[in-house]
C-alpha cells in the first residue's frame, strides 16, 4: 500500500498545477471528495481503551509530535497510516488507518 501513495502522480489530481495554499475549484474534486473524505476519516480516530483520540500527523489537529520539517512530517504520516494498528470497534482486530479508506460511493 505504501507504493500506492506514490501513484498519486498518475491520478487525475496530478494533472493540476498546484501552488502553495491553492487547490483548483473543480467540481469533480469536490464531488469525488478526493481530499475531504480521507481527511475526515483519519484526522482524529477514536480508539477502544482510550479517552483521547489518535491524531493523524497534521498541524490542523491535536497531534503532538514533531512536524518541524517535511521529512519528519512524512515519516510520521507514513508510520501512522501504514504501521499504527488501531482498534476502533470492541472485539475487532486492530488495523492501520489506510484500511479505513474505502471507495466512496457516488455523491
Amino acid at each position: 500500500m505504501r507504493e500506492a501513495t506514490l501513484c498519486i502522480t498518475k491520478s487525475p489530481i496530478s494533472l493540476y498545477s498546484l501552488k502553495p495554499s491553492f487547490l483548483p475549484k473543480d467540481p469533480l474534486l469536490g464531488n469525488k471528495r478526493l481530499a475531504s473524505m480521507p481527511d475526515r476519516i483519519t484526522n482524529t480516530i477514536n480508539v477502544i481503551g482510550s479517552d483521547q483520540p489518535v491524531c493523524r500527523p497534521t498541524v490542523i489537529n491535536m497531534y503532538d509530535g514533531d512536524l518541524s520539517s517535511l521529512e519528519k512530517w512524512w515519516d510520521a504520516w507514513e508510520t501512522f497510516m501504514f504501521d499504527t494498528p488501531l482498534t476502533t470497534v470492541e472485539g475487532a482486530e486492530a488495523s492501520a488507518p489506510y484500511s479505513m479508506l474505502l471507495p466512496i460511493k457516488k455523491a
